[in-house]
Protein backbone atom coordinates (compact mmCIF):
# COMPACT_ATOMS: atom_id res chain seq x y z
CA UNK A 1 0.00 0.00 0.00
CA UNK A 2 3.06 2.42 -0.34
CA UNK A 3 1.14 4.15 -2.93
CA UNK A 4 -2.07 4.90 -1.03
CA UNK A 5 -3.40 5.99 2.06
CA UNK A 6 -5.35 2.74 2.74
CA UNK A 7 -8.58 4.35 2.25
CA UNK A 8 -8.98 5.75 -1.31
CA UNK A 9 -6.43 5.12 -4.26
CA UNK A 10 -3.86 7.93 -5.09
CA UNK A 11 -2.57 7.83 -8.33
CA UNK A 12 0.13 10.87 -8.06
CA UNK A 13 1.95 8.52 -5.76
CA UNK A 14 1.27 5.48 -8.31
CA UNK A 15 2.22 7.71 -11.18
CA UNK A 16 5.65 9.22 -9.29
CA UNK A 17 6.88 5.57 -8.71
CA UNK A 18 5.83 4.22 -12.09
CA UNK A 19 8.24 7.44 -13.93
CA UNK A 20 10.64 7.16 -11.32
CA UNK A 21 11.31 3.80 -10.85
CA UNK A 22 10.25 2.05 -14.04
CA UNK A 23 10.65 5.33 -17.12
CA UNK A 24 13.63 6.61 -15.06
CA UNK A 25 12.35 9.99 -15.24
CA UNK A 26 13.34 12.98 -12.63
CA UNK A 27 10.62 14.46 -11.11
CA UNK A 28 11.67 17.58 -8.75
CA UNK A 29 8.98 19.30 -6.41
CA UNK A 30 9.79 23.10 -6.76
CA UNK A 31 11.33 24.89 -4.05
CA UNK A 32 8.57 27.15 -3.43
CA UNK A 33 5.59 25.22 -3.73
CA UNK A 34 3.82 22.85 -0.50
CA UNK A 35 2.04 19.72 -1.57
CA UNK A 36 -1.47 19.74 -0.46
CA UNK A 37 -2.75 16.21 0.75
CA UNK A 38 -5.34 14.99 -1.78
CA UNK A 39 -8.65 15.25 -1.42
CA UNK A 40 -10.86 12.34 -0.69
CA UNK A 41 -13.18 11.90 -3.68
CA UNK A 42 -16.99 12.20 -3.70
CA UNK A 43 -19.65 11.68 -6.05
CA UNK A 44 -19.09 15.29 -7.59
CA UNK A 45 -15.43 15.81 -7.20
CA UNK A 46 -13.65 12.57 -8.41
CA UNK A 47 -9.72 12.03 -8.40
CA UNK A 48 -9.51 12.99 -12.16
CA UNK A 49 -10.73 16.30 -10.75
CA UNK A 50 -8.13 16.58 -8.09
CA UNK A 51 -5.29 15.67 -10.82
CA UNK A 52 -7.08 18.31 -13.13
CA UNK A 53 -6.63 20.78 -10.36
CA UNK A 54 -3.00 20.09 -10.27
CA UNK A 55 -2.13 20.26 -13.96
CA UNK A 56 -4.19 23.35 -14.99
CA UNK A 57 -1.62 24.80 -12.30
CA UNK A 58 1.28 25.96 -13.96
CA UNK A 59 3.77 25.32 -11.33
CA UNK A 60 1.98 21.97 -11.13
CA UNK A 61 1.74 20.72 -14.20
CA UNK A 62 5.96 20.06 -15.70
CA UNK A 63 5.51 16.88 -13.52
CA UNK A 64 2.31 16.13 -13.15
CA UNK A 65 1.89 16.00 -16.55
CA UNK A 66 4.29 13.55 -16.73
CA UNK A 67 3.59 11.34 -13.73
CA UNK A 68 -0.57 11.38 -13.93
CA UNK A 69 -1.09 9.23 -17.25
CA UNK A 70 0.50 6.45 -15.22
CA UNK A 71 -1.24 6.70 -12.05
CA UNK A 72 -4.67 7.34 -13.56
CA UNK A 73 -3.84 3.82 -15.40
CA UNK A 74 -3.77 2.01 -12.80
CA UNK A 75 -7.28 3.65 -10.76
CA UNK A 76 -9.01 0.51 -12.08
CA UNK A 77 -7.17 -1.28 -9.35
CA UNK A 78 -7.93 -0.27 -5.36
CA UNK A 79 -5.70 0.13 -2.48
CA UNK A 80 -5.52 -3.39 -2.38
CA UNK A 81 -4.89 -4.22 -5.88
CA UNK A 82 -8.27 -5.62 -6.62
CA UNK A 83 -9.58 -4.98 -10.35
CA UNK A 84 -12.83 -2.70 -9.93
CA UNK A 85 -14.84 -0.59 -12.45
CA UNK A 86 -16.49 1.45 -9.88
CA UNK A 87 -15.89 3.67 -6.51
CA UNK A 88 -17.17 2.42 -3.41
CA UNK A 89 -17.97 3.46 -0.23
CA UNK A 90 -18.62 2.00 3.07
CA UNK A 91 -22.43 2.51 4.65
CA UNK A 92 -23.40 1.62 7.63
CA UNK A 93 -27.44 1.66 8.14
CA UNK A 94 -29.59 1.64 10.91
CA UNK A 95 -33.22 -0.19 10.52
CA UNK A 96 -35.33 0.72 13.16
CA UNK A 97 -37.29 -2.05 14.73
CA UNK A 98 -40.43 -3.47 12.85
CA UNK A 99 -43.64 -3.64 14.91
CA UNK A 100 -46.84 -5.72 13.73
CA UNK A 101 -50.27 -5.68 15.81
CA UNK A 102 -48.00 -4.11 19.22
CA UNK A 103 -45.72 -6.83 18.53
CA UNK A 104 -41.92 -6.46 17.67
CA UNK A 105 -41.67 -8.83 14.46
CA UNK A 106 -37.82 -7.67 13.42
CA UNK A 107 -35.21 -6.19 16.25
CA UNK A 108 -33.52 -2.94 15.63
CA UNK A 109 -30.24 -3.74 13.33
CA UNK A 110 -27.52 -2.20 11.86
CA UNK A 111 -26.34 -3.09 8.40
CA UNK A 112 -22.80 -2.41 6.66
CA UNK A 113 -22.34 -2.75 3.27
CA UNK A 114 -20.03 -1.31 0.15
CA UNK A 115 -22.08 0.87 -2.35
CA UNK A 116 -21.16 1.52 -5.97
CA UNK A 117 -20.75 5.42 -6.38
CA UNK A 118 -19.07 6.54 -9.51
CA UNK A 119 -17.60 4.97 -12.74
CA UNK A 120 -13.44 4.87 -11.80
CA UNK A 121 -11.90 7.07 -15.00
CA UNK A 122 -8.70 5.38 -16.01
CA UNK A 123 -8.50 7.27 -19.11
CA UNK A 124 -5.30 10.05 -19.79
CA UNK A 125 -3.03 10.72 -22.55
CA UNK A 126 0.47 10.48 -22.41
CA UNK A 127 2.88 13.33 -22.52
CA UNK A 128 3.31 12.81 -26.47
CA UNK A 129 -0.71 12.97 -26.67
CA UNK A 130 -1.66 8.93 -27.12
CA UNK A 131 -4.29 7.99 -25.63
CA UNK A 132 -4.52 5.46 -22.54
CA UNK A 133 -7.58 4.09 -21.06
CA UNK A 134 -6.04 1.55 -18.20
CA UNK A 135 -3.65 -0.29 -18.08
CA UNK A 136 -3.37 -1.34 -21.80
CA UNK A 137 -2.41 2.18 -22.35
CA UNK A 138 1.03 2.11 -20.68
Amino acid sequence: MMTTNGQFTNPFYRGAWVAKNVYGLELKLPDNLEVEALKAPTETFTIKDNINERRNNPACASCHSKMDPFGLAMENFDVLGRYRETCQKFVVTKIPEEKKEGKVVKKERITREFVDTIKVESDAVHGDGRAIDGMEGL
